[in-house]
């Protein structure tokens, strides 16, 4: 693909801002590409009212499904047990256990990366 710093006017000019030749025509890089602009990332900020919305429900469902992880792990093993039982049953239910820990804990991670961006874009309004 070649790049181009135009829109096409319909003709094969390019005309304005960055483009990409695609299937015979111009059409414009939607994506900045930057690392600023990726939800999730350390230096996400929320620029509009509807991004911190959507970012804060995204967070309250992150939130509340690491923590029915973290309650979900305390059962887990114990279940395993009691259906498997013996050696067979400590170890997958130890092995669920952990996996759980580490998917809770990681969304967890994401969920304050994600706040910390929506109360990073109230900061730069003020």
């Amino acid at each position: 693909m070649k790049q181009r710093s135009a829109f096409s006017s319909g003709k094969g000019e390019p005309q304005g801002k960055r483009t990409v030749w695609f299937k015979g025509q111009y059409v414009p890089i939607l994506s900045a590409g930057t690392r600023k602009d990726m939800l999730g990332t350390e230096s996400w900020v929320a620029r509009g009212t509807l991004q911190r919305i959507g970012a804060s429900i995204f967070a309250v469902v992150f939130f509340g499904a690491s923590v029915a992880l973290f309650v979900a792990s305390l059962f887990v093993r114990k279940e395993i047990l009691a259906y498997e039982g013996g050696t067979l049953g400590q170890i997958v239910g130890f092995a669920l256990t952990v996996l759980a820990l580490v998917g809770a804990t990681l969304v967890m991670f994401l969920t304050f990366r994600i706040v910390r961006g929506i109360v990073r874009s109230f900061q730069r309004i003020a």
